[in-house]
């Protein structure tokens, strides 16, 4: 493994807009959505607007972010 984090930017179905996913060299994934308006505090114009959204966003665990990070052990276990 010759990489620290790798980032990609995908379409989400549950939260209908674009989330970018950090996957890091020590197996963790996060989620750039879930972590500016769920897991951070966020103007109270933000939390009304995303409010919808943010109920049914399940974070680093949820289907989109465990695909990319699997997605990505399998291409560098391939490489190697």
């Amino acid at each position: 493994m010759k990489w620290q984090v790798l980032f990609t930017t995908r379409f989400c179905d549950v939260v209908k807009d674009w989330v970018s996913i950090l996957v890091y060299k020590d197996g963790t994934a996060k989620c750039a959505y879930f972590s500016k308006y769920i897991a951070t505090e966020s103007t109270r114009k933000e939390k009304r607007t995303q409010s919808k959204k943010t109920m049914v966003c399940k974070g680093p665990s949820c289907s989109l972010c465990t695909a990319y990070k699997e997605e990505v052990f399998r291409r560098d276990a391939k490489a190697a």
